[in-house]
C-alpha cells in the first residue's frame, strides 16, 4: 500500500505522502520530545516529486506537513504530535489485515528468499514445519499485529504486565473501533480500493490508478518467487497435522483479522448504503 499512496502523491500532486520506517519500537522517552527515535523518514513525496531523505532521528514537526504517513509505526502514535497523546479524531488510520496462516507464510517467504534465493516451496515447508512444531510445544503463538496495533503507551505496558496472548488480541480489537480504522482485506483488495476511493477520490479523477491496485495480482514491486497459496494448500492437502499446527500456531492473529473483516464488511455496506442514498 505504500506504493499505492506514493503513486496517488504523484497523480494528485496537492497531496503529500511520507514513509516513516523502524518507529515500532519508537523510545517511549521520546513521545513527547521533539526528536524521535529510532524512526526513520525514509522518503517523501511533495508537488509531486519524490525525494529520499533517509532522515533519522525524526524532528516530529516535520511529520505535521504531510497528508498520508505510511510504513512502520504503532497506531496512535500520531496523536503525540500535539504533545497530548490522546485520540485525534482527525488522524484517520488505514489497517489492511489478511487470513492469518497466509500472511504467517508469506512472511517466512519474504524474509527467507531475500536472504537465500534459491530456496523451493519444500525448504520453507520444512522450516514452518520445524518452527511451529517448537513453539507449539512452548504454547507460543504468532502475534504480529502487536506491532502495529498497540500503541506506543500499551506496547509498553504489555511489557510491564505481562499480558496473555488473549489480552493483547482484545486490546487490538478494540482500538480498531476506538481508532475508528478503516479496515482493508487482502482477500477483498478490490472492495478494499473502492472504500479507499469513496474517501480519496470520489470525483474520479485518479480512476486509472484505483482500477490498477483493485486486482488480486501483485504489483510489481510485490512479486515472490514462491507461491504462498500453493505452500498453504500443500499443507491443508498433504501435511494435515501440520496445517493444524499452523491454524493454533496463529489462532490469535486469527481472532483478530475475522473481527477485523466483519469491521471491513460492515463499513463497505454503510458506504453502500450511503452512496444509495445520494443517487
Amino acid at each position: 500500500m505504500r506504493s499505492f499512496f506514493d503513486h496517488y502523491a504523484t497523480l494528485c500532486p496537492s497531496k503529500s505522502y511520507a514513509t516513516l520506517t523502524s518507529c515500532t519500537s519508537i523510545e517511549p522517552s521520546s513521545l513527547n520530545t521533539s526528536i524521535w527515535k529510532p524512526c526513520v523518514l525514509k522518503y517523501d513525496r511533495k508537488d509531486g516529486e519524490r525525494h529520499n531523505l533517509k532522515q533519522t532521528p525524526v524532528p516530529k514537526e516535520n511529520l505535521h506537513s504531510y497528508d498520508m504517513i505510511g510504513g512502520h509505526f504503532r497506531i496512535g502514535l500520531m496523536d503525540h504530535l500535539d504533545d497530548t497523546g490522546s485520540v485525534n479524531p482527525r488522524n484517520r488510520h488505514l489497517v489492511f489485515v489478511r487470513n492469518a496462516a497466509m500472511k504467517y507464510i508469506s512472511g517466512k517467504v519474504y524474509i527467507r528468499t531475500k536472504a537465500q534465493r534459491n530456496l523451493t516451496s519444500y525448504d520453507i515447508i520444512c522450516e514452518i514445519e520445524e518452527e511451529i512444531k517448537g513453539m507449539i510445544q512452548s504454547q507460543e503463538h504468532h502475534m504480529k499485529y502487536t506491532n502495529y496495533l498497540l500503541t506506543p503507551t500499551q506496547a509498553r505496558q504489555r511489557q510491564k504486565e505481562s499480558w496473555s496472548y488473549q489480552q493483547r488480541a482484545q486490546v487490538v480489537m478494540q482500538n480498531l473501533i476506538d481508532y475508528n480504522c478503516t479496515i482493508g482485506v487482502v482477500e477483498d483488495m478490490k472492495g478494499s480500493i473502492e472504500m479507499l476511493r469513496e474517501v480519496l477520490d470520489p470525483s474520479r479523477q485518479a480512476s486509472d490508478l484505483f482500477e490498477a491496485y483493485s486486482g488480486d495480482a501483485p504489483t510489481k514491486s510485490n512479486v515472490s518467487p514462491l507461491s504462498s497459496k500453493s505452500i498453504l494448500e500443500t499443507l491443508q492437502q498433504e501435511l494435515p497435522e501440520t496445517y493444524e499446527n499452523l491454524t493454533e500456531f496463529v489462532k490469535y492473529e486469527q481472532q483478530i483479522t475475522d473481527f477485523a473483516v466483519t469491521l471491513h464488511n460492515l463499513q463497505r455496506q454503510l458506504q453502500k448504503d450511503m452512496m444509495a442514498d445520494k443517487r
